[in-house]
């Protein structure tokens, strides 16, 4: 298959024109956009390359819930006790020796199953569990260390170093799902510091700052949206493994957006409002155009994950809206659940006609070419 270095070559050696190179390149896009249209790649989501894969990340999570087990039976509870054969400080040193040789195993488990076999699923279990033993051994280091007292700092730290560690496993093995938690712990380190600070500077209650956390993570998750969309501009095609980085940017960013903006609009404690007044003042109805809005922008960019966001709360306003005239929770629950299973299937099977639809009626914009391919007609 001819690169572009190549058509510059065959220039450069004389063999064609300038014009000629510039074509041929005019074309090959053409038909990668057509190609990527018609083999629907429009939203890319490469996991298993067989039950093998499968089988494999089984083993990878049973190994990983193991080694999460082993901190308990590794030192048992009587030897916690002052009358126990070891003391406190030794069994906080034990643990944090157990989990940080945790996650050098699954360290050097990566190196195999992703670095030579290239396994993905596998890889993704790998380092979710690595992550999360890093940031557990961190926290138990820090506990040992201080003399078995905890801080509220000790959060932070695991935070930072499950940051690194994912830092290191991206540039590593460049597996694009390591972006997800990079993401999600960046995110905890800079909410984490923004409560630390706020306590430490203005001496703000928790049931302040919990307040301020959502419009933070709000930020956060624009900033996450707009590297995944430097990654999908940058593959239009979606046909490299940018178009998987940016899949799992936009899973974390989607929630992170979606949240605060259609949390308040409902009035139930697991979204954020609770009974009474403050169950009063939302306004549930007002669901209904943001996740409009959310699906027409998850078309125009074809991602489904911001629309896959707000199904949650578009569920608990129907609920609402649907209980107030049937006046039966338990109906306007199953009517909920039944009218988006179909509404889930329909947009399913009808996505790349609906997107097609939309991008050939909205007028051009200046990133438009840059989105991925529709059909012409």
């Amino acid at each position: 298959m001819l690169r572009s270095d190549d058509i510059q070559a065959a220039v450069a050696a004389g063999i064609i024109t300038a014009v000629q190179a510039a074509e041929l390149e005019r074309i090959a896009t053409q038909r990668r956009r057509h190609r990527a249209f018609l083999v629907g790649r429009e939203e890319p989501f490469r996991l298993l390359g067989g039950f093998g894969d499968f089988f494999i990340a089984i083993g990878v999570l049973l190994l990983g819930i193991g080694l999460f087990y082993g901190m308990r039976l590794f030192m048992p509870q009587e030897y916690y006790s002052p009358q126990g054969p070891f003391s406190a400080r030794l069994a906080g040193y034990a643990v944090a020796t157990w989990l940080t040789l945790g996650t050098l195993s699954m360290w050097g488990l990566a190196e195999y199953l992703t670095g030579r076999l290239k396994l993905v699923a596998p890889s993704i279990v790998l380092v979710v569990f690595m992550t999360l033993l890093a940031a557990a051994a961190t926290i138990n280091w820090s506990t040992y260390l201080s003399g078995m007292k905890t801080h509220k700092d000790f959060p932070l730290y695991g935070a930072l170093v499950a940051l690194v560690v994912t830092l290191l496993h991206y540039g590593r093995f460049r597996l694009p799902f390591s972006l997800l938690p990079i993401a999600v712990s960046s995110v905890l380190v800079v909410l984490l510091c923004y409560s630390m600070l706020m306590q430490a500077l203005s001496g703000m209650s928790q049931r302040d700052i919990a307040g301020h956390l959502h419009w933070i993570a709000f930020v956060c998750g624009l900033v996450i949206f707009g590297v995944a969309m430097w990654f999908d501009t940058s593959d239009p095609e979606r046909l490299t493994r940018r178009a998987d980085c940016a899949f799992w940017l936009h899973v974390v960013a989607a929630p992170l957006i979606v949240h605060p903006l259609a949390a308040p609009l409902i009035a139930h404690p697991v979204f954020g409002a609770g009974s009474g007044a403050a169950a009063a003042s939302t306004h549930p109805l007002l669901v209904f155009p943001l996740i409009l809005a959310l699906a027409l922008i998850a078309l125009i960019l074809d991602r489904r994950a911001l629309l896959v966001a707000g199904l949650g709360y578009f569920g608990a306003a129907m609920t609402y809206s649907i209980s107030r005239l049937a006046g039966e929770v338990a109906t306007a629950t199953l009517i909920t659940l039944l009218a988006l299973g179909l509404l889930i299937i329909v947009l399913g099977v009808g996505w790349r006609d609906l997107r097609g639809a939309l991008m050939r009626h909205i007028p051009d914009f200046p990133f438009k070419t840059k989105l991925p391919p529709y059909a012409a007609a």
